[in-house]
């Protein structure tokens, strides 16, 4: 990230979030987040958030459904009946299939 308005948003999100008091979790994983929509919006020519379009919004939740996500998989033993969880990543439509094929 090169804009210096976006890497200041991103510096000031992470400290709002600290101030409030949100969970370690989110004070870590948000502010990544944000990055990686900020970069998108970069590489988009968009170098203010008062130019984002909603066609940027919709092309970056496209980019995101095409990404893989974090999934968990469950696999159950025959003989024993237990579940074992299992971890993988597969894009969002794998994953909708998966879940179907289970329902």
């Amino acid at each position: 990230m090169k804009n210096p308005l976006y890497i200041r948003l991103n510096v000031g999100f992470r400290e709002w979030l600290r101030i409030l008091n949100f969970d370690h979790t989110s004070q870590r994983d948000m502010p990544v987040m944000l990055k990686a929509f900020l970069i998108f919006l970069e590489e988009n020519d968009c170098n203010s958030i008062t130019g984002i379009t909603e066609n940027h919004l919709e092309n970056y939740l496209q980019v995101l459904s095409e990404q893989p996500c974090k999934a968990y998989v469950y696999e159950i033993n025959d003989k024993t009946g237990k579940a074992t969880v299992k971890h993988s990543s597969m894009t969002e439509k794998q994953f909708n299939k998966a879940l179907k094929s289970i329902q």
